[in-house]
């Protein structure tokens, strides 16, 4: 299964059509938020997305507003606005399934996300192989680690660690001119680390192939 992954293009056409270029070779993508600046021109950018009739996933940053990417969405045949969505990819891998919770990427705990996670466990079943698509970054890794802390979300590091079944988790939020381990080959490849059972990755806005 291959997934383009992308986060964080800010309304940047350039970068946006390079991911989508990259989305013809996989089976879907995923967006993790913050594709507009302060949410203008987020019609066009999501219309420029589904010209490519590749299955997108989107959730919203902290620069868009849910309902107006929500009622976007809806009107696009091969984008999903995914926020708060449990999704079974069967299509691709039986046991493959998204879940998706956009927005926020400011808080060290996030409460709405926590409970969101423990209802979405009656969805799930014991082998399943999971894909969480959010926002802002878990705490305490290379995706979070900014040249004087860690600012990522305690909330979202402690069900990674808990949960094995999460295989993938893709995030943004955090620019690569802010974090302590990017350089010059990032936007090529991302920022990745481990956290648990899960590889972890911030894309950033030109795009990265995962294979899962």
């Amino acid at each position: 299964m291959k997934i383009l992954c992308f986060a964080d293009p800010h309304g940047d056409m350039h970068d946006i059509e390079a991911a989508m270029k990259k989305a013809k070779k996989c089976d879907f993508a995923l967006l993790a938020g913050d594709h507009t600046w302060f949410g203008q021109e987020e019609a066009d950018i999501l219309r420029i997305i589904n010209k490519y009739k590749i299955k997108t996933y989107v959730i919203h940053g902290n620069h868009e507003n849910e309902e107006e990417t929500a009622a976007i969405a809806k009107k696009l045949k091969y984008v999903d606005f995914v926020h708060r969505k449990v999704i079974r990819l069967t299509d691709h891998d039986k046991n493959a399934v998204l879940v998706a919770y956009g927005g926020g990427g400011f808080s060290a705990k996030d409460p709405e996300f926590e409970a969101f996670i423990k209802k979405s466990k009656k969805q799930l079943k014991k082998n399943d192989k999971i894909i969480l698509l959010v926002h802002g970054p878990p705490y305490k890794t290379k995706l979070d680690h900014m040249h004087s802390s860690y600012v990522g979300c305690k909330s979202r590091r402690n069900i990674v660690k808990k949960d094995k079944r999460i295989k993938l988790l893709v995030c943004g939020h955090i620019h690569f001119d802010s974090l302590l381990e990017a350089d010059e080959n990032s936007f090529e490849r991302g920022i990745i680390d481990e956290l648990g059972n899960a590889v972890i990755i911030n894309p950033g806005p030109m795009g990265v192939i995962v294979e899962l």
